[in-house]
């Protein structure tokens, strides 16, 4: 029987089968990205690294449901915001 963990921030739900494997993994990260910045090839690396370190975090099952992990994951993805327009974030970074 799949299971789908949901990650209380951006809409983040992770699918996985009856073996635990990730078979799927939604998010509004893109949809957040695009509203609060312009879309560029910099927030879609952004949106699939984090998606990757989900995936991986609940393919080894670390609590990707708990709060203190949703406000890690809103750290990131703000600190990223804020490296990426930041006037020190050197240009062959971005």
């Amino acid at each position: 029987m799949m299971k789908t963990l949901n990650v209380p921030c951006y809409g983040i739900r992770v699918t996985l089968d009856d073996t635990g494997d990730v078979i799927d993994i939604r998010s509004g990260l893109r949809e957040y990205l695009e509203i609060r910045h312009s879309k560029d090839s910099v927030f879609e690396t952004v949106v699939n690294n984090i998606e990757a370190i989900i995936i991986s975090h609940a393919y080894c099952g670390v609590d990707v449901e708990s709060p203190a992990y949703a406000k890690g994951i809103e750290m990131w993805v703000e600190t990223m915001v804020r490296l990426q327009s930041s006037p020190v974030f050197p240009d062959n970074c971005k």
